[in-house]
């Protein structure tokens, strides 16, 4: 498809005036000379979708956030051609109102894209190259200052994961088996054999009252390292407890207010938010993404990145409503809702 071949407009879901979504008729984002134009193939769906069209996002307003596709107009400086399959993640309306995951095409930066296996499904490249597993590897490799993917830790570093289930959580546990972290994660019991397998050292019932201090006895009180995948209803407080004595990095994905008692004081509770590695001003988060996007083709054709479970839910735009209302509802657990276009 040359560019004279591309539409003037395109379909795209778009946030509504009364808090949903809509299928409606958008132009094409507009690209710079840096940009991509890639023609999306297959999306995942995250929280945080639904959570920026209750809150964030005005009316008619793009949508989505993980994406993976084909480019049709590359960058002008030659970094990918056209044809070539690619896959990553935006923040949907907010960074531009014109550009979104949820859309027949959408532009991004060429450092933000990464190269999708022949053998890789639309999907699961979407949730591979979503905001799951960059937030994983931003977090730990960036906000936390672990060692990188490239140089792992020559003696295993004892890891806090609360929530493995999650999409974060479960990427989370398959880097720390790449990184050298002996990861103690935190779940539901039916999701505890999935978590062995993907390289967890022991997994724990969230719901047990004494979940901490078995976390704790179990590491032999080394632990001075997490992340909270979780970072509401308490969750921070009682990951924090399973920490070493004098303390150490507790990473959130959402802002967390250390109210009441119980809290550890030598803990420190840093707010992650992977956004700021879309912006080429920040320097230090946006490198960490484009370096880990050089090597992730790598990691994935040698399996040792593997995408969420990922259910398939349908196909087209109009479906992905759905979805959205499915997460909002509370009711996903340890699956990646995926849709193809």
């Amino acid at each position: 498809m040359s560019s004279s071949d591309l539409p003037a407009k395109h379909r795209a879901l778009v946030a509504t005036s009364d808090k949903t979504v809509q299928v409606r008729e958008k132009e094409l984002p507009t690209l710079s000379a840096d940009d991509v134009l890639v023609q999306v193939k297959g999306v995942t769906l995250n929280p945080t979708d639904w959570k920026h069209v209750a809150n964030l996002l005005k009316d008619g307003t793009s949508t989505g956030s993980d994406f993976a596709g084909v480019v049709v107009r590359p960058d002008e400086g030659g970094k990918w051609r056209k044809g070539d399959r690619v896959a990553g993640f935006t923040r949907g309306g907010y960074l531009d109102n014109a550009n979104g995951a949820f859309s027949e095409y959408i532009k991004s930066p060429s450092a933000l894209l990464w190269r999708v296996p022949e053998a890789t499904g639309w999907e699961d490249a979407a949730s591979m190259g979503g905001i799951g597993l960059s937030t994983a590897v931003y977090v730990v490799n960036y906000k936390l200052g672990l060692p990188r993917w490239n140089s792992p830790s020559k003696e295993p570093v004892p890891f806090l994961i609360w929530s493995g289930a999650t999409s974060v959580g479960d990427f989370l546990v398959q880097l720390s088996k790449i990184l050298n972290l002996k990861a103690y994660v935190t779940a539901s019991p039916k999701h505890h054999e999935r978590l062995r397998s993907l390289g967890a050292a022991e997994v724990f019932d969230y719901k047990d009252p004494e979940v901490a201090s078995k976390i704790k006895q179990a590491s032999g009180g080394k632990i001075q390292y997490g992340v909270d995948c979780i970072s509401e209803n308490g969750t921070t407080k009682t990951a924090a407890q399973a920490f070493r004595g004098d303390g150490g990095k507790l990473a959130t994905l959402l802002p967390v207010k250390q109210e009441g008692e119980g809290w550890p004081s030598n803990v420190e509770i840093i707010h992650c938010l992977i956004y700021a590695a879309l912006k080429k001003s920040n320097e230090g988060d946006h490198e960490v993404i484009t370096s880990w996007n050089e090597d992730l083709p790598g990691f994935i054709e040698s399996g040792r990145i593997k995408a969420n479970p990922v259910v398939h839910r349908g196909e087209g735009l109009d479906k992905i409503g759905e979805g959205l209302e499915y997460l909002k509802s509370g009711k996903a657990s340890g699956e990646k809702l995926g849709y193809t276009l």
